[in-house]
């Protein structure tokens, strides 16, 4: 699947695991490299739904048309679906706390 990234900060750090680490945490960030590398392995966006360890989900509200996927604990990758792929739009601490 194509995988556009928000922002420039996002894409570089898919690009250097140690970027991601320093901006998220060890294992947030690690996490956030693995999720994109999964995004730009499948074939079709509802593949993610059978791998259970991402608990991919729709969000709602004002967040509606947007998609959550689990990094870790409570830090989750937001996602958006746009042809012919997906966008990567930020990394969040759900609840920010």
């Amino acid at each position: 699947m194509l995988v556009g990234f928000r922002s420039s900060h996002l894409q570089r750090c898919f690009e250097d695991e140690v970027l991601a680490v320093r901006a998220w945490g060890q294992v947030a960030g690690k996490g956030y490299v693995r999720v994109i590398r999964i995004l730009t392995a499948v074939r079709d966006f509802r593949d993610l739904y059978r791998l259970s360890q991402l608990r991919l989900h729709p969000l709602h509200g004002s967040r509606s048309g947007e998609y959550a996927m689990t990094l870790s604990g409570r830090w989750r990758v937001i996602v958006t679906l746009e042809e012919p792929g997906v966008v990567v739009e930020e990394v969040t601490n759900h609840y920010g706390d």
